[in-house]
């Protein structure tokens, strides 16, 4: 028997992106290597942190109860952001965002993630039973001499104007008083999908490189 985890969403941004400004600008890799990617752009509030360590810009859904969260480290070693980052840094996040007007530009990107061994990574936790003589799928077959052989996981996803997959957009326009500030993710970056009333992070990805 095998056992398949597929993890999708589809949902509408809160506030969408204008699709005519959306235009190629620099991307910046980890190695130094600069490339045009297309970035999507907006002129709005946000709800954003920062701190001596990272940036943070909330994006939410239509569903209030999802946001994305792009989060970028001001020395630019995302590697060494992925590995202090915590649950407890999300909530430091979440409780101490402020709402501000933000000149801000992301890249439009897509994730494709499959991973075939996730067996071998249950074992090492001690999940081991399912996957022998001892197996009890009773639950889930009539037959009792089931065990699990494999474990697939895969996710997909992909951002861009209308939201992580999207619909129509509505915009408000934006009347110019003086320039605020600009935050642009044209860096790596990490992204959390978060279900906010419990606190858990749905998805959480790298992006090393948009293309």
């Amino acid at each position: 028997m095998f056992l398949v985890n597929a993890l999708y969403l589809k949902a509408d941004w809160e506030n969408g992106f204008v699709e005519e400004s959306t235009r190629d600008r620099d991307f910046t890799l980890e190695g130094g290597e600069v490339v045009q990617v297309p970035m999507m752009y907006a002129d709005r509030g946000f709800s954003t942190f920062s701190d001596d360590d990272l940036v943070a810009v909330e994006l939410p859904y239509k569903d209030d109860s999802l946001s994305m969260f792009l989060i970028k480290p001001i020395d630019g070693n995302v590697n060494g952001l992925i590995s202090e980052f915590d649950a407890d840094k999300m909530n430091e996040i979440l409780g101490k965002s402020i709402n501000k007007r933000l000149m801000f530009t992301m890249p439009k990107f897509e994730v494709k993630y499959k991973n075939g061994e996730v067996r071998k990574n249950l074992e090492l936790l001690g999940v081991n039973q399912m996957f022998t003589d001892q197996a009890d799928l009773s639950k889930m077959a009539t037959r009792n001499n089931l065990a699990i052989s494999r474990v697939v996981h895969k996710t997909y996803i992909t951002v861009d104007e209308k939201g992580t997959e999207g619909a129509a957009v509505t915009v408000a326009g934006v009347v110019t008083t003086s320039l605020p500030p600009r935050v642009d993710f044209n860096s790596p970056f990490i992204f959390v999908i978060l279900e906010k009333t419990h606190g858990e992070m749905l998805f959480m990805g790298r992006i090393s490189d948009p293309r």
